[in-house]
């Protein structure tokens, strides 16, 4: 695979690009079955990182969770049309019910249709622009092979003090709790497209420790795995960003430093003091004209 996955964004219903990164990681890990978990299902196509997969090919199937309501309706109806969908999907099943501390997300497996397991469970999208860290912690005795969860946008700290969710760090603290590992992030990266383009950062995507050794991304620095900021700027490019604006005033104080040893020496004093400026500039600075300095010796 490419380092990055954001490489491989493609939507169909996805937001992010996530249906592109699936469709990789399921090529590079040989899925072409198993059983996966949507929670902030909207209308179980919306946005959604898995429709692509169940809506396509019955060999996956999926649990869709949604609790809100769509409130343009009179009176307000399910955002998730449980007895539609499941109706035209045999392997999909819809709970228009909150996952909570006494609701988990394990219960709410548990008490599906689908016989879930770790050798089957291939992917969990946790997706509810709230206490994703929590619920996905409700996951319980369930593990993904794939865990896609959506970050609140900090990579250390939070835009706003009083933001819901989880930092990138927070996350894959929690990810290294739980069994997991970082492989990458999802979203529009700035390739310098001009306006009405927008570029945003997506979900991150863990890999569960008993399938890491199949991504070399691992053995690097989380913060070196493809992470995007809020406006899609890949980390990467922001940190030689501020190396280059670093080295560019460094070299800038160094000039000043230079011109004002060069300023003493119009000032006379020892030779030998100017001759030592001389050479410790020139051996700085070998392209430094010194011919007027030559002539002061004169």
């Amino acid at each position: 695979m490419k380092d990055f996955l954001y490489h491989y964004s493609e939507n169909v219903y996805s937001q992010h690009g996530e249906d592109g990164i699936n469709k990789a990681l399921f090529d590079h890990l040989n899925i072409k079955e198993g059983y996966m978990l949507e929670i902030g299902a909207w209308d179980g196509f919306y946005l959604s990182n898995t429709a692509n997969l169940w809506s396509k090919n019955e060999s996956f199937k999926s649990i869709l969770i949604e609790p809100f309501l769509n409130q343009k309706t009179q009176p307000p109806k399910p955002r998730l049309n449980k007895e539609k969908l499941e109706l035209e999907y045999s392997n999909v099943q819809c709970f228009v019910e909150a996952a909570s501390p006494t609701n988990t997300l394990e219960s709410i497996i548990s008490k599906s249709k689908f016989d879930v397991t770790d050798e089957n469970f291939v992917l969990a999208s946790i997706d509810i622009d709230g206490d994703d860290l929590n619920v996905t912690r409700s996951l319980g005795k369930y593990k993904p092979i794939i865990l896609i969860v959506e970050p609140n946008g900090g990579i250390y700290d939070r835009k706003y003090h009083d933001q819901p969710g989880s930092t990138v760090e927070e996350l894959v603290n929690f990810g290294a709790e739980i069994g997991y590992e970082l492989i990458g992030q999802s979203g529009e990266v700035d390739d310098g497209s001009p306006p009405p383009f927008t570029f945003d950062s997506g979900n991150l995507y863990f890999i569960r420790n008993d399938f890491k050794s199949k991504f070399e991304i691992c053995k690097n620095h989380w913060t070196e795995r493809g992470l995007l900021l809020e406006n899609g700027i890949p980390i990467e490019k922001h940190l030689e960003k501020i190396s280059r604006e670093k080295k560019h005033l460094e070299k800038r104080e160094r000039k000043e430093k230079v011109l004002s040893r060069l300023k003493k020496l119009e000032g006379g004093g020892p030779l030998t003091q100017r001759v030592e400026i001389i050479e410790t500039i020139l051996r700085k600075n070998p392209l430094i004209n010194f011919e007027k300095y030559a002539k002061m010796e004169k």
